[in-house]
């Protein structure tokens, strides 16, 4: 199978999202994978999702950036009477710019970005909650406690299993019987989508996989593959080699 090209997406230069740590509000440019974000506007102040650059490639919207920036970047340690708030009250506020969902069993699920890639977890993990700690820590320059972490969890998750779409989560494989998709569980989390007109590799993964702690990285595919090595190990008489690859 042929290998697709990657489509362009374009970014816009800064991300326009507020600062909340100082009282000027200043606006703050973020760069992620050596691209500067901003927020896409028009004059009369909206949303611009769906503009494009010169060069024809969609701009990432307010809303994608939401995920892409720490979460923190946009939570203000006082209320609006000056009053610093509680840490619970702080976390909860960072954990609400989460993209949040429960599967069809009730679990709920945190999606995250680690070093400029997304990572989806239960909310119950340890990964979330050292990430959780972390983001409070990069705001209030200090350490919050496992009491508050727990009750901050608490209402994240009912948020999560209340008001939150119910989705799939898939290990490993996914797909339906036009395309399939394969977690590399790489540490990019990066995955492979392969349908009838060939595979590409994708840096944001369309379903949502989890994965295990056992769960090792799988080799990066190939252009230059030969398809006679697979009969190496599967055990297919040669007369029946061209019905395996039809139905392939």
């Amino acid at each position: 199978m042929k290998q697709l090209k990657k489509p362009d997406v374009g970014v816009n230069e800064t991300s326009g999202l507020s600062n909340n740590t100082g009282s000027n509000n200043t606006r703050k440019t973020y760069d992620l994978k050596h691209m500067n974000l901003r927020k896409s506007v028009n004059n009369n102040g909206c949303d611009t999702s769906d503009e494009k650059d010169k060069e024809g490639r969609k701009l990432i919207s307010h809303k994608e950036l939401q995920h892409i920036v720490e979460p923190y970047q946009n939570v203000n340690l006082l209320d609006n009477d000056g009053k610093k708030k509680s840490r619970v009250t702080v976390l909860i506020e960072i954990g609400e710019y989460l993209e949040k969902f429960h599967d069809p069993n009730g679990e709920v699920y945190v999606v995250i970005i680690i070093k400029g890639h997304r990572e989806v977890w239960p909310m119950k993990a340890k990964v979330f909650r050292d990430w959780l700690s972390h983001q409070y820590f990069q705001l209030a320059e200090s350490g919050t406690d496992r009491s508050s972490i727990n009750d901050a969890l608490s209402t994240l998750a009912a948020i999560a299993k209340f008001d939150s779409e119910e989705r799939h989560v898939y290990r490993r494989v996914a797909g339906d019987i036009k395309t399939i998709y394969i977690d590399l569980c790489d540490e990019s989390w990066r995955v492979i989508e392969v349908n009838a007109r060939g595979w590409q590799i994708l840096d944001k993964s369309p379903v949502m996989f989890i994965r295990n702690k056992g769960m090792t990285a799988l080799p990066v595919p190939s252009e230059k593959g030969c398809i006679e090595q697979l009969w190496n190990f599967l055990n297919i008489k040669e007369k029946h080699r061209p019905l395996i690859l039809h139905t392939w």
